[in-house]
């Protein structure tokens, strides 16, 4: 049977497990697991929000979440990431984005995620049932707003047929 479970970590916790996937821009030297470059923030964005974190959460989910999105490949990286553990260098005790693409996979796609070594972050729950864990809409050429959390697939066809 194949897990279809997405799990994520730190890499201090569990780097050196089997089936790793690094989300970061850089890795320990030890590490030799699988890297999906594509879904780190910008260090750009990383140090803005490390150098004051206070009150920027709201601004690091809006920024990450436009990241992933306007990639349009949130389906390839969530089909790389089944059964493996996500990792960057943040902390469990910290909010980072490896939560929220794990919480993305958990919305759009109805995926199970789990955390290696135990839920510590503000959602509650491990990851309740939240419709809308974050808010962002967009106008399609006609002006009608849509809801982007939540509506990848449909917003990515209309992507595709040009009407956003």
């Amino acid at each position: 049977m194949i897990d279809e479970t997405v799990y994520f970590s730190s890499f201090a916790v569990s780097g050196r497990l089997p089936n790793t996937l690094a989300i970061s821009r850089t890795v320990p030297r030890w590490y030799k697991g699988e890297r999906l470059i594509e879904a780190a923030p910008p260090m750009a964005m990383v140090q803005r929000f490390k150098k004051n974190n206070a009150g920027q959460w709201q601004w690091f989910i809006g920024e990450y979440l436009r990241q992933v999105y306007d990639s349009l490949l949130l389906e390839q990286w969530y089909e790389r990431s089944k059964g493996k553990i996500l990792l960057c260098h943040c902390g469990k005790e910290e909010l980072c984005h490896r939560i929220l693409l794990a919480k993305t996979f958990e919305v759009e796609f109805g995926a199970k995620v789990e955390e290696i070594g135990g839920w510590s972050v503000p959602f509650n729950k491990p990851f309740e049932k939240i419709e809308r864990f974050a808010q962002w809409t967009i106008h399609d050429k006609q002006g009608n707003e849509h809801d982007v959390v939540g509506n990848y697939v449909k917003l990515k066809a209309m992507v595709e047929n040009n009407q956003l």
